[in-house]
C-alpha cells in the first residue's frame, strides 16, 4: 500500500507529477531545521537564504501533486518558523490553515536563558474554501449506537429552549415552545432514523445521531508529542541503534488522522518527501490497522539510511504492528 523511492527529493517530486497530479489529500515534511548541528545524518547547516531557495523549490512542486481538499503540514522550531511561514504564504498564498505548538521535551535544566521545549507545525491548504476542517476524535460521554452497521453518538444538548442557555427542550414541549412546524420538522426526523427518543423523567429528551466516522472536535493548537517517545519507537524495531531524531509515530498519525477523518477520506494518499527513518509511513499503516482505512504512502527519502533503516522499518512494521527489542 505504499511507494518508497530512493532519491533526492526535487528530482522524485518532478518524476511523480504527472502519475500523482491532484491526487495527494496531505502532504507532512520534516525537513532540516537549519539550526547547523552536526549531530543529524543529514546537512542541517545552510545560509538562510539557500535553506529557503531548496524548500521553495519543493514547495512549488508540491503543490500541483495535491487536491484541492488537501492540506500540507511542515514541523519547524524557532530557529526557521518566521522565514519559513513567509516562504509557505508566498506558494499557498492566503490559504493558512494555522501552526500548532508542538511540546517535544521536557527538563532542560541545564538551559542558559529559557528551556526550550516546543517546536511548531505550520498548516496550509491547497484550497481555504474547499478545505474540510482537521478533526480528532470526539471524547464520547454519552450513548452510541449502531445503524446499518455506522456507529453514531447521540446529542442530547442540541434542542435547547429559549428561555435558558443550558435548558433542554423536551420532546412533550416542542410544538408549545418553537411552534408546529418545528414538531413536524423533528416527528419527520424520527421517522427518517436522524433523530432517537430517549426516555428521561416523565417525558423524552430527542437525541440527535451524529456519525462517528465524521463528526470529529476540531484540533487544539497545542500538542505533546514528546521526541524521547520516537527515538524509542525506532530502538525497538533497531534495539543496536537506529536513526537520530525521529518524530513520534502519534505526531504524524494525529495529522493524518484529522486530515482523513472522514469515511470517504480512508483511501487518501498520503506523502512525505523528507521521509527520515519512515515515521509517516509506519503512522499510516498503525491508522489503517485502527480503523480499517486503505491510505497509502509515498516517502522519498535521499539519505543512504534508506536501506538500513528506512526500508527495514517498513518491512517490520507491516509484519507486525509491536516490536520490542527488535522482534515481534
Amino acid at each position: 500500500d505504499g511507494l518508497l523511492i530512493h532519491s533526492e527529493n526535487f528530482q522524485a517530486l518532478n518524476l511523480l507529477m504527472e502519475r500523482y497530479r491532484g491526487q495527494v489529500k496531505c502532504i507532512y515534511i520534516d525537513p532540516p531545521y537549519n539550526t547547523g548541528g552536526d549531530e543529524f545524518p543529514y546537512k542541517d547547516g545552510y545560509i538562510h537564504s539557500s535553506w529557503l531557495a531548496m524548500l521553495f523549490d519543493r514547495l512549488l512542486l508540491a503543490l500541483p501533486i495535491m487536491n484541492n481538499e488537501a492540506s500540507f503540514a511542515v514541523s519547524i522550531d524557532d530557529n526557521e518558523v518566521h522565514r519559513l511561514d513567509l516562504c509557505l504564504r508566498e506558494v499557498f498564498g492566503d490559504n493558512k490553515i494555522g501552526e500548532l505548538c508542538v511540546i517535544r521535551a521536557e527538563g532542560g535544566g541545564l538551559a542558559k536563558h529559557v528551556v526550550k521545549g516546543h517546536d511548531y507545525i505550520l498548516l496550509y491548504a491547497r484550497a481555504i474554501n474547499e478545505f474540510p476542517p482537521l478533526l480528532r476524535p470526539k471524547d464520547i460521554r454519552g450513548e452510541t449506537i449502531e445503524v446499518d452497521g455506522r456507529r453514531y453518538w447521540i446529542e442530547t444538548d442540541w434542542l435547547r429552549t429559549e428561555f435558558g442557555k443550558y435548558g433542554t427542550l423536551m420532546y412533550e414541549d416542542i410544538e408549545k415552545v418553537k411552534g408546529r412546524e418545528k414538531k413536524q420538522e423533528i416527528d419527520k426526523g424520527l421517522a427518517e432514523g436522524k433523530y432517537k427518543l430517549i426516555k428521561k423523567g416523565t417525558g423524552h429528551i430527542v437525541g440527535r445521531l451524529r456519525p462517528l466516522d465524521e463528526d470529529g472536535s476540531k484540533f487544539y493548537s497545542v500538542v505533546k508529542n514528546l521526541n524521547a517517545d520516537g527515538m524509542n519507537e525506532v530502538l525497538a524495531l533497531f534495539p543496536e541503534g537506529g536513526f537520530g531524531y525521529p518524530k513520534p509515530i502519534s505526531l504524524c498519525k494525529q495529522y493524518i488522522l484529522g486530515s482523513t477523518f472522514a469515511a470517504r477520506h480512508r483511501n487518501a494518499l498520503i506523502l512525505d518527501y523528507f521521509a527520515g527513518s519512515g515515521t509517516t509511513a509506519h503512522a499510516v499503516i498503525n491508522l489503517n490497522r485502527e480503523d480499517g482505512g486503505k491510505r497509502k504512502y509515498i516517502l522519498v527519502e535521499m539519505g543512504e539510511y534508506f536501506d538500513t533503516v528506512l526500508v527495514p522499518r517498513i518491512k517490520k512494521v507491516v509484519y507486525s504492528k509491536d516490536w520490542k527489542d527488535g522482534k515481534p
